[in-house]
C-alpha cells in the first residue's frame, strides 16, 4: 500500500508531540532548544511547512530520542 506523505507527517508530528507531553517540553521550550522560532515549529507539526532533516535532527536530540525512535512510533501509529 502507498504512504500517503500527508497522513505520514501528520503521525510523525503525533509522536514528536508525544515526547514532548513524556519531557514536559512546551512548543516554546523545544523551539529554543532547537533553535527555531515556536512559530516555526507550530507550522512543522501542524503540516503547514515541510520540516527540513536537520530541524527534524535536532528536534529528536532535543527531546533525548532519535529520529528512528520517533519514526518506529508513527509507524506503529499508521498501522
Amino acid at each position: 500500500m502507498p504512504i500517503n506523505e500527508e497522513s505520514y507527517w501528520a503521525a510523525i508530528s503525533t509522536a514528536i508531540k508525544m515526547e514532548m507531553t513524556a519531557n514536559e517540553l512546551t512548543q516554546a521550550k523545544l523551539a529554543e532548544s532547537v533553535g527555531i522560532s515556536r512559530d516555526a515549529l507550530g507550522n512543522y507539526l501542524s503540516g503547514k511547512r515541510e520540516m527540513p532533516f536537520k530541524t527534524f535532527m535536532r528536534i529528536a536530540d532535543a527531546l533525548g530520542t532519535t529520529m528512528g525512535d520517533i519514526i518506529s512510533t508513527a509507524d506503529r501509529r499508521m498501522k
